[in-house]
């Protein structure tokens, strides 16, 4: 008796059908409830998004500032404070809440490079006590957000952009070279090529008018989840826990540089992070030049040994795959709207309105590698810094 391939398919779907008759009254209602609870999810998150009270400082630093990243590190240490541990059941399913996150940015466009800080309101006199800890005369204040300079709905007939996010190429308990690295390995050199930013530095201040290089890293803190899956590849990389256990003398130079590496990076405070980058300019004379030169910026600081930066296709403004050019216009359009998008309101990846669930781990010190105020021998001329400090009046300055 031969069966043809029509018959088969048809006994398929007659046995799924004859289960589903006897048991839809156990699927049916686990279904209903699911799609339920992410309806509501989705409405409550977005109640308690548009109810945060955001608040964005501009930093401008000294003049002359002659302390190293590590300075930084104290900034990012004092904004983990801010972590909740997680919020309560009533709040998470009924209040919509989920952990909170800030944004630090950097900001390049024909008038300098400028330095900005996204928080809730609540947490602005953290901020602000902590850098003026770290760099006393430094100058903070609130301003108007500058992505509503631009249009609300880009690229349009006057702007085109170029966006993508930055993820780390391998398990975030690699660490990508820091300014630690960079001082040890460099000592009797110059102090200028020792600082992580100095390419990002001269690539913005070399913007035209009508240019702008928007870099934001998202920054959220989290639990020590992450220190324990770092302690679990170094064991796995070390052979702990098999039979047979690798003895740390018997191990290559290289690989005992990895596995300090990851003790040295889960020894610090952790967060969530993402790097989101945008490069906006006039259509009629779109350059492609600085956005080589901000994804080369990242790659000084990639090991092949550790950890680097990559984009993250799913938001890189192109298109790929077998099926790239199947309505290529449309779809880079889409994708340049939504890296825009994100971008301007700064949400964390995953949460509703985000263009990818993807984010990486970085430590306090690789944070400050990322982000900091150039030392006093960065070359960038057009860094906005504050000459001098600005000064109360005297207490005793007549009023009448």
């Amino acid at each position: 008796m031969r069966f043809s391939f029509e018959d088969i398919v048809l006994d398929f779907a007659q046995s799924i059908g004859d289960v589903f008759a006897v048991t839809w009254w156990f699927f049916v209602p686990i279904i209903l409830f699911l799609v339920f609870l992410a309806t509501w999810l989705f409405y409550v998150r977005k109640k308690n998004l548009e109810s945060i009270k955001w608040v964005l400082l501009r930093i401008t630093p000294p003049k002359e500032v002659q302390k190293t990243p590590k300075a930084m590190e104290q900034v990012f240490a004092a904004f983990n404070s801010t972590y909740s541990f997680g919020a309560k059941f009533r709040d998470k399913y009924f209040g919509g809440n989920q952990e909170g996150w800030g944004s630090f940015e950097l900001v390049g466009d024909a008038s300098g490079v400028h330095f900005y800080i996204r928080v809730v309101e609540g947490a602005r006199n953290l901020i602000e006590s902590s850098i003026y800890a770290q760099y006393p005369n430094a100058e903070i204040e609130v301003v108007d957000d500058y992505v509503e300079d631009l249009p609300e709905v880009l690229p349009n007939d006057n702007y085109d952009l170029f966006g993508t996010e930055f993820v780390l190429a391998r398990d975030s308990a690699y660490p990508f070279r820091t300014y630690v690295s960079f001082e040890e390995e460099a000592r009797g050199i110059e102090e200028e090529k020792l600082d992580t930013v100095a390419v990002m530095m001269e690539t913005m201040s070399r913007l035209k008018e009508g240019e702008r290089i928007w870099l934001q890293i998202l920054v959220r803190p989290t639990n020590s989840d992450w220190k324990k899956k770092s302690e679990a590849v170094r064991d796995d990389l070390m052979g702990r826990g098999g039979e047979e256990s690798a003895s740390f003398v018997a191990l290559s130079k290289g690989e005992r540089e990895v596995l300090a590496g990851i003790d040295d990076k889960a020894a610090k405070i952790g967060f969530e992070c993402v790097i989101r980058f945008v490069f906006i300019d006039n259509k009629d004379h779109f350059s492609r030049d600085h956005i080589a030169a901000v994804m080369g910026a990242f790659q000084h600081m990639n090991t092949m040994n550790l950890n680097s930066f990559m984009p993250n296709l799913d938001t890189m403004t192109i298109t790929r795959g077998i099926f790239r050019d199947i309505f290529k216009k449309r779809r880079i359009y889409n994708k340049k709207r939504s890296i825009y998008n994100t971008y301007r309101s700064r949400i964390f990846p995953g949460y509703i309105g985000s263009s990818s669930d993807k984010f990486s781990i970085f430590n306090i010190e690789e944070l400050a590698t990322l982000y900091h105020f150039p030392s006093i021998s960065v070359g960038a001329p057009n860094i906005t810094s504050v000459d001098f400090k600005k000064g109360a009046p005297p207490s005793n300055l007549p009023t009448e």
